[in-house]
């Protein structure tokens, strides 16, 4: 039974995981097309096109905004890799070590 409950739960992390790697990869496929309509508007500018400006504004916006999401979506795995996964069975084990070790 408690095999079956941490199956569920590695399954459901993996899951979580599966999920946050899409948002990953799916801002970063958003912000190739940025690049390249940030790339496209620099090279038909002139310096004193107000729209320009407002565009370009605009992109770094939403690229500050996506590079905050890739940093939260990039924390949030790490930190799930690093905490160990506990149930009884574990705990259990880490009580038994414990005595034996006192």
């Amino acid at each position: 039974m408690l095999k079956s409950n941490y199956s569920i739960k590695k399954l459901l992390d993996n899951n979580s995981n599966q999920n946050d790697i899409r948002r990953i990869k799916k801002i970063l496929k958003d912000e190739k097309v940025r690049e390249q309509l940030t790339l496209n508007e620099l090279l038909k500018a002139k310096n004193s096109d107000e729209t320009h400006i407002k565009k370009l504004n605009s992109y770094l916006l939403q690229i500050k905004t996506n590079i905050s999401k890739l940093n939260f979506l990039l924390e949030k795995l790490n930190v799930q890799r690093k905490i160990p996964k506990l149930n009884i069975s574990s705990l259990t084990q880490l009580r038994n070590e414990n005595k034996s070790f006192l």
